[in-house]
């Protein structure tokens, strides 16, 4: 019982005991955790994907013991950890700087990244502290656009199509849109790119199959991403003419006769006029000095349909000196004495070449029936920085009055500073007793951020010239406040009484006053803001409206890949002048929007539309809804169609002709013929209801008048064929700046060559790699005038010559110098036709990889050989098949001579039988060109000068060397660049343009060259 109870009080014992100790045991791990601390130096960074990031941190020990710690780190998987792990000691009391570096993943994408670090104890892993940060990752937008595949040549009516690869190499999804220019993309214009992400992307292009010359088509792919433009690749292609031109030696005026059938129904009567023009205008010369032009269109038809033309015919000539002009047209003078007057009469004007000018003019107005005539003279000078001074005269003559007004009137137009201009005229008229002045002045200048433009008109009371007792104004400031922000302010006021013509009605009378602010938000889209106040007034005999707007206008304009729309908003007060008194007053607004649509270079579709109370005071009848559309399309490659339609216009418009419907179709074929269909539906001048349906058809030819033979030309044709004598179709061949190519029949022409030495060139670009012609490019041919130069060539597989220079072995092996090598020994391959050279590589390979097959004699040019060595023979010679592939080895035997020295004065006697005595023996190195030397070349050509040449002149010491498929030829090898240079001048007599060089191992350098790589 008492062992019993021992047991059981010892167990008591150590319970107690194990409740204490473990209690202690744990606030002592809680203690050491508490006494270390660790922390980033920054909570937070930012930086681009693809960098390097180093993380400061801080550990502090505040216990009294030694802390045996290790560091690990939590980050994104994608990245890569720099800085190796360590395990370390930290002092009581110490504070530890450390760094750590990562790599941010390239591709990472935008956003926030967590990254830890974690304190463990080093005997029991156990975490002590830990601290976490972010790392924000920017935005790297980079996408890329190459052009993978274009044709080089298409024949004409062929499609181009050319291939692109587009590629996001930043971290972000993007949206991107091919934006195109003058080609289509086939199929989506929008890609969805994820970062790494790559597309493909195919353009087209149509051509004209009625080219009768090669063109260069080009074309530019944009990858666009919102509204900027971030990638732009431009392209071309060569389009070769698929219809043989007809051969046309002359040099022609180019005339255009054309015939027009018109149809209305008018008042609900059908009728219908025949009209006939033909016009001309072009150079009577090649050089382009002499112009003349004509035009005769009859008969008058103006007074069938206000869309039908009157009658007009002239005729005008011009040079450097004289222009002359007889016939039917709007004549003018100065803005003030006579601005615009249609009538039929003759004007000219002789132009020294010191800037003096004298002319006349004398017409009769058309339009017009209060003038009879006019009779003008004037003189002008035009001196430096396009500045010009002018003295006028002007005589009207007018029905009722004998005596003419009389109007005299100086110019000047000056430019006293760059981007500046100041135009001023003075005139001074008289008429009937009465004199009257009148001045114009106008200002253009731009400084700074600001812009003003400016004219100003003031006539007076019996002033008789185009305006009497008028004013005109017309001003415009702009101010450039930033990048994005602009002021504008601008006034205007219209004339009053103008000598119009009576076939013009005139437009209404305007006033305007504007102050805007414009802003633009984005690359390809504008906000303005503006304040209008605005006065409009009918001026015909019964007004139909006379008003003024004072309103806000909002107004916002975007472009939007295939899209682009313009919003406008306007909120004022209108008053009415027509009306009675006290009910003038109302409040107004208009709302507008114009969007179109570019479904691709061919199509496209415009909608309007126009919301409007303000007319609705000024003509009840008036609608106060305007909509409308407009497409146009190219059907084909020769037709062209375009539609245009509208419910209704402003009142403010009556003053003109407004189509409500238009629908036009071109057809052009045989490249000299068109037809025009056009047929509209039109409310005319003077009305605001009615319209007419009008319809007219127009057939035009284009012809040209040989003037004299420009052109002395030959041709040249044939055809190309393969080894088996089957025709080779589509291979493009050269000849000055055409380009043709071969038919089904392998057959090819060029047209129209100029008699001489002529080169012709065939493009390997559809040949096959391994292909060759049978004639060596470029094939140099005689063209004669008149005449026919036929060239016959056959496509067949080139032959392919490899092989390997040894070094033999000496005699006497132990005299062998190991480290020479068969390297840069040139060899030299010949042909019937051609000579090509190359060096060895270090181990003596060479390879000819396409050679014409034949004859061919390989040389080794032995002063290229190491010393010591030389070829058994000089030129091996091989015969080649098409498509051969020969090895030649060729081994270099030595050259080492044994050299027998003897006593002065003793000979050396030999008893039969015996070998004499070897004294001692040397190498001799074979005699060759020194490494370096100067010369003076003096002439490079593409085939091989007659030694007999004229071009050598008799020089007794001259070389050739073939380079670059020419062959250089060069005088004299100097040791010294004086030596050189004094040989150069002596040359200089006799040649056009020699130049020294320096041949360096057998390589021509350039001087300059040699020089800039650290020589002398």
């Amino acid at each position: 019982m008492a062992a019993t109870f021992r047991l059981k009080s010892d167990m008591l014992r150590y319970l107690l005991i194990l409740a204490i100790l473990i209690p202690i045991s744990t606030l002592q791990v809680l203690g050491q955790s508490d006494s270390l601390s660790i922390h980033f130096v920054k909570n937070e960074l930012v930086v681009r994907p693809g960098e390097v990031v180093n993380l400061a941190y801080q550990i502090e020990n505040l216990s009294a013991d030694v802390a045996e710690l290790e560091l690990s780190f939590s980050f994104p998987d994608s990245w890569n950890l720099i800085t190796k792990i360590t395990e370390f000691m930290v002092e009581p009391g110490q504070k530890k700087l450390g760094i750590v570096s990562l790599k941010v993943e390239g591709q990472t994408g935008v956003g926030k990244y967590p990254v830890s670090i974690q304190l463990k104890n080093r005997q029991g892993k156990q975490l002590l502290a830990e601290a976490s940060m972010n790392i924000s990752v920017l935005e790297i937008e980079n996408i890329t656009l190459e052009l993978i595949e274009k044709p080089t040549y298409v024949s004409a009516g062929d499609e181009i199509s050319a291939s692109y690869r587009i590629q996001n190499l930043g971290n972000t999804s993007k949206n991107v849109f091919i934006n195109t220019n003058n080609c289509d993309v086939k199929g989506t214009s929008t890609l969805s790119l994820e970062p790494g992400a790559s597309a493909s992307v195919q353009v087209v292009k149509s051509t004209s199959e009625e080219a009768v010359q090669s063109v260069d088509e080009s074309f530019t792919v944009r990858a666009q991403v919102d509204e900027r433009v971030l990638k732009s690749v431009y392209a071309s292609t060569v389009v070769l003419p698929s219809k043989k031109a007809s051969k046309d030696l002359y040099f022609r005026f180019p005339v255009k006769a054309s015939a027009t059938y018109l149809s209305t129904n008018r008042d609900n009567d059908y009728q219908s006029v025949l009209q006939y023009q033909v016009e001309g205008s072009g150079s009577l010369d090649t050089e382009g000095k002499h112009q003349l032009g004509f035009m005769a269109r009859w008969p008058d038809n103006s007074d069938l349909s206000f869309l039908g033309l009157y009658d007009q015919y002239y005729l005008t000539y011009s040079n450097d000196n004289l222009e002359v002009f007889l016939g039917d047209k709007s004549y003018s003078l100065t803005p003030l004495t006579e601005s615009f007057r249609y009538g039929r009469g003759v004007e000219s004007k002789l132009t020294l070449n010191n800037g003096w000018g004298v002319g006349m003019k004398y017409l009769q107005p058309r339009f017009y029936q209060e003038i009879e005539s006019e009779l003008a003279a004037f003189t002008d000078f035009s001196f430096k920085r396009n500045n010009k001074i002018g003295l006028y005269y002007l005589s009207k003559k007018y029905q009722l009055e004998n005596d003419p007004a009389q109007l005299f009137s100086f110019t000047s137009l000056l430019n006293p500073f760059k981007r500046t201009s100041v135009e001023i005229e003075l005139s001074h008229g008289q008429f009937l007793s009465k004199k009257s002045n009148a001045i114009r002045a106008g200002l253009n200048s731009q400084f700074s951020i600001f812009q003003f433009n400016g004219v100003y008109y003031d006539t007076g009371k019996d002033y008789p010239g185009y305006y009497t007792n008028s004013r005109f104004y017309s001003a415009g400031l702009s101010v450039r406040v930033s990048k994005r922000i602009s002021l504008y302010a601008n006034a205007r006021e219209d004339f009053r009484n103008a000598q119009l013509d009576t076939f013009f009605v005139t437009a209404p009378y305007s006033r305007s006053l504007q102050g805007a602010v414009s802003y633009k938000t984005s690359e390809r889209s504008n906000l303005k803001v503006y304040w209008r106040q605005y006065e409009r007034e009918d001026r015909l005999i019964k007004e139909k409206f006379h008003y003024q707007t004072d309103s806000w206008n909002l107004q916002f304009s975007h472009r939007f890949r295939k899209l682009y729309y313009y919003l406008n908003g306007e909120i004022g007060e209108t008053t009415n002048f027509l009306e009675n008194a006290g009910q003038e007053n109302q409040s107004s607004y208009r709302a507008a929007a114009d969007i179109t649509y570019r479904f691709n270079s061919q199509h496209s579709v415009r909608v309007f539309g126009n919301w409007s109370n303000i007319n609705r005071i000024i003509s009840d009848d008036q609608r106060s809804l305007l909509v409308g559309m407009a497409a146009t399309s190219r059907i084909s490659k020769n037709l062209r169609a375009n539609f245009y339609l509208q419910n209704a216009y402003d009142i403010d418009d009556y003053y003109r002709n407004r189509n409500l419907m238009q629908f036009n179709l071109n057809y052009s074929f045989l490249r000299k013929h068109e037809i025009a269909l056009r047929s509209f539906y039109t409310i005319f001048r003077h009305q605001v209801d009615d319209p007419e349906f009008t319809v007219s058809a127009t057939y035009s030819y284009k012809l040209g008048i040989p003037l004299k033979q420009v052109v002395k030309a030959g041709k040249v044709l044939g055809r190309i064929s393969n080894q088996k004598g089957d025709a080779v179709e589509g291979v493009y061949l050269r000849m000055l700046n055409e380009t043709t190519v071969t038919n089904k029949n392998g057959e090819f022409e060029f047209k129209l060559v100029p008699p001489g030495k002529q080169l012709l060139i065939v493009d390997r670009a559809r040949l096959d790699v391994d292909e060759i012609p049978s004639i060596p490019m470029p094939l140099e041919l005689e063209v004669l005038d008149n005449d026919e130069s036929v060239v016959n060539i056959q496509i067949q597989k080139g032959a392919r010559l490899n092989g390997q220079l040894l070094l033999g072995q000496n005699k006497l092996a132990a005299l062998d110098d190991k480290s020479v090598k068969p390297a840069n020994i040139v060899v030299e391959l010949r042909t019937d036709f051609e000579t090509f050279r190359i060096a060895t590589d270090s181990d003596g390979r060479f390879s000819f990889p396409l050679v014409r097959p034949g004859e061919v004699e390989l040389r080794i040019y032995g002063n290229t050989v190491p010393a010591g060595y030389k070829p058994k023979q000089s030129t091996y010679t091989y015969h080649l098949e098409p498509g051969d592939q020969k090895y030649a080895e060729i081994v270099l035997e030595s050259s080492k001579k044994e050299i027998i020295f003897k006593s002065s004065g003793n000979a050396l006697s030999v008893e039969k039988g015996s070998m004499p005595v070897v004294i001692s023996k040397r190498t001799v190195k074979e005699p060759s060109e020194p490494d370096l030397f100067y010369s003076v070349q003096i002439g490079a050509f593409r085939k091989a000068l007659r030694k007999d040449s004229k071009f050598l002149k008799g020089q007794s010491f001259y070389f050739e060397k073939q380079i670059d498929s020419l062959h250089k030829y060069f005088i004299g090898s100097f040791k010294t660049l004086k030596e050189a240079r004094e040989e150069l001048e002596k040359l200089k007599t006799e040649y056009e343009s020699p130049f020294v060089v320096i041949i360096k191992n057998g390589k021509v350098i350039n001087l300059i060259d040699f020089r800039e790589n650290g020589k002398d």
